[in-house]
């Protein structure tokens, strides 16, 4: 900053330190600014913190006070060149040291952000008038909540006459669940399908066909056939067991495969 001549150059002071700074800091001065020996430079952010100009082997340095926070950023000019911009605690400088222009990248982003704003302001329009369409398109639908409060017992479809209960279903898949035995298999949602099955399916008798899997423990089971089928070209031994139980008047008989492949 030259007296008088307006800003050629601040001096800026960015600090960041683990600890309060307890010491007096000396920075050297560029040449050719004409500061003066003893000549005082105030804050621009804090006016209460003043630096003052010293000459130590020829050299002119700017010594800054001690006691500086552990971050904090400074930005010092002569302080006969300020003044203070009410009502801000901060300074600015006087009329008679600077007039700057406006910068011209500020200004070009001032006007590319008011065209984002509007830019902003119209996809939210459109957005709005979207939504406001879809409601009044549909003002005469409806909503029906149906709300489960307990469980209830399945039953087949109306028809007339006497209705025949059925007295054995066969159901076969990957996921599989034995209550008895703690076992559950599931490879989506169809394993809590199964458990549900188990626990409400009509009187009758249930059979359960089932891949094994070798990481789960299926307990003691009886072995119930063996028989070889051709996969691929190649034959391959299916060793079939099984296991029974009865839960609700449904007699529920599990099938276990167990192959190589």
């Amino acid at each position: 900053y030259a007296p008088g001549q307006g800003p050629r150059a601040m001096f800026i002071v960015l600090q960041f330190q683990d600890v309060l700074d307890t010491s007096a800091s000396l920075y050297a001065l560029p040449e050719g600014l004409d500061f003066d020996e003893g000549q005082a430079l105030v804050d621009l952010l804090n006016p209460a913190r003043m630096a003052v100009v010293i000459s130590t082997d020829n050299v002119k340095r700017l010594l800054l006070p001690a006691e500086l926070p552990e971050a904090h950023v400074a930005i010092f000019a002569p302080k006969g060149d300020v003044v203070s911009d009410e009502p801000g605690f901060w300074m600015v400088c006087s009329d008679g040291a600077a007039s700057l222009p406006p910068l011209q990248a500020a200004a070009a982003a001032c006007e590319t952000g008011a065209g984002r704003l509007v830019l902003t302001w119209g996809g939210f329009s459109f957005a709005l008038l979207v939504m406001l369409a879809v409601f009044l398109s549909n003002w005469r639908s409806s909503i029906y909540l149906s709300v489960v409060k307990e469980a209830t017992q399945p039953a087949g479809p109306a028809r007339s006459g006497p209705r025949a209960e059925a007295q054995h279903v066969l159901t076969a898949a990957i996921e599989h669940t034995i209550p008895e035995r703690g076992v559950k298999v599931s490879a989506g949602g169809l394993g809590k399908v199964l458990d549900q099955m188990l626990k409400e399916h009509p009187k009758g008798t249930l059979s359960l066909v089932h891949p094994m899997f070798g990481d789960v423990d299926y307990g003691d089971l009886d072995k119930y056939k063996e028989f070889t089928v051709v996969v691929d070209g190649k034959p391959q031994t299916v060793v079939v067991y099984t296991l029974s139980s009865e839960f609700n008047g449904v007699h529920r008989n599990w099938y276990l495969l167990s192959h190589e492949f």
